[in-house]
C-alpha cells in the first residue's frame, strides 16, 4: 500500500484559508473560555483533557503564532501570479475514432 506524504507545497490558497478559518475559530473559543472562566477541552493522545488558565494561555499563544504564520503564507500565495498556483484543468484533446 502506498501512502501519500502531505506537505505544505501541495496545498493551494483555498486550503490555507480553510486552515486559517479553523485557527480563528479555535482562538475565538479559547478567548471566550478565558473570558468566562471555563475550562477548554481538547483531545491529547486519544484522551479528553480540560485545560485551565495557565495551560490555556500557552495554547492561546501557540494558536496566535500559527494564525500569524497562516496569514503570512496566504499573503505570499495571493501575491504570486495566478498561473503559478492554478491547475491546468483544460481537457485533453478528444480522441479521434474511426
Amino acid at each position: 500500500m502506498t501512502s501519500t506524504v502531505w506537505t505544505d507545497d501541495i496545498l493551494d490558497v483555498e486550503d490555507w484559508k480553510e486552515q486559517r478559518a479553523l485557527q480563528k475559530g479555535q482562538l475565538d473559543a479559547i478567548r471566550r473560555s478565558r473570558q468566562f472562566g471555563t475550562k477548554f477541552c481538547i483531545s491529547r493522545n486519544g484522551q479528553l483533557v480540560a485545560l485551565n488558565e495557565p495551560a490555556l494561555l500557552k495554547l492561546e499563544q501557540e494558536v496566535a503564532i500559527n494564525l500569524n504564520r497562516l496569514n503570512q503564507k496566504i499573503a505570499e500565495l495571493e501575491e504570486m501570479p495566478a498561473a503559478d498556483f492554478m491547475l491546468n484543468d483544460a481537457p485533453a484533446q478528444k480522441p479521434h475514432f474511426k
